[in-house]
């Protein structure tokens, strides 16, 4: 995984990693705690390393955002990110199927969506 195009990170057993711009996802799940949308800034919540059955434990602290506590959870922050994998991997984008992808590029847009709050 490369971050803004310098910082390198190379991890042998990742579960899954979620790219954010905000703190919740599906159903109530704080996986980015310090997630802000005015910032400009992507969070990526990183696991690795761990079994289904721990990850499973550990599941439910990710509502509080206290998974972010446990070894094995990793956070960052960056305005892109570059993902690639030794084997195609599943991805989704917001729920949606994004078919297997072997390189995923993230990155926010620069335009704003405008909307409104009733």
């Amino acid at each position: 995984m490369v971050l803004d195009d310098r910082r390198q990170f190379e991890f042998d057993d990742v579960f899954f990693i979620a790219a954010m711009n905000l703190k919740y996802e599906g159903g109530g799940f704080k996986f980015c705690p310090e997630a802000d949308p005015s910032d400009d800034y992507l969070d990526l919540c990183l696991v690795e390393k761990m079994s289904k059955l721990r990850i499973l434990r550990l599941l439910p602290t990710a509502f509080r955002g206290d998974h972010v506590k446990f070894d094995g959870v990793h956070i960052y922050r960056c305005k892109k990110a570059v993902i690639r994998t030794a084997s195609p991997l599943a991805v989704h984008t917001d729920g949606e199927k994004a078919g297997f992808q072997r390189l995923v590029t993230i990155a926010l847009g620069q335009e704003k969506l405008p909307f409104i709050v009733a």
